[in-house]
């Protein structure tokens, strides 16, 4: 049975962590803003109790990651990518766990997770628990859409 191990994101990481990035956003035709890719690196290199990037790790090497940053009125999932070779196997319900535990740690009083999803991850987030609120369209003549979710943390 396989079985993921996590840990913190470390600077060492950050190319590869960047590649997963773009590998999976282009999985769905578009590019990754150069803002993410700044945002993912500060997250790595400058880690606050705030703001988390957790790796997963299967083997020793590294199957996707997760970020999370606390806001002051709920927790943001802001990054959950799985390596493109493992998606549809069940390591991001392995990772879904993974942040569930992470979210449940760092919430104190916040009683939900925003997640702004990847139109193709809609589905996942779905089957784990997590309401569309609605989709945000972030680039018109393609129709390209981001969905707004929410995960009740107080279940």
């Amino acid at each position: 049975m396989r079985r993921l191990t996590f840990r913190p994101g470390r600077p060492e990481d950050l190319e590869l962590l960047a590649d997963i990035t773009m590998a999976g956003v282009r999985s769905y035709d578009q590019e990754p803003p150069a803002a993410s890719l700044a945002e993912l690196e500060d997250m790595v290199r400058r880690p606050n109790p705030r703001e988390m990037i957790t790796v997963a790790e299967e083997d020793g090497a590294i199957a996707g990651f997760h970020g999370m940053v606390l806001e002051e009125d709920w927790v943001e999932l802001l990054r959950f990518f799985v390596t493109v070779d493992r998606i549809g196997a069940g390591y991001g319900r392995e990772m879904w766990a993974d942040v569930l535990t992470r979210a449940e740690e760092i919430r104190g009083e916040r009683d939900r997770m925003r997640i702004i999803s990847d139109p193709g991850a809609i589905p996942f987030y779905t089957k784990v628990g997590c309401a569309l609120e609605r989709r945000i369209v972030v680039d018109e003549p393609s129709g390209f859409a981001l969905g707004m979710m929410w995960y009740d943390l107080a279940r």
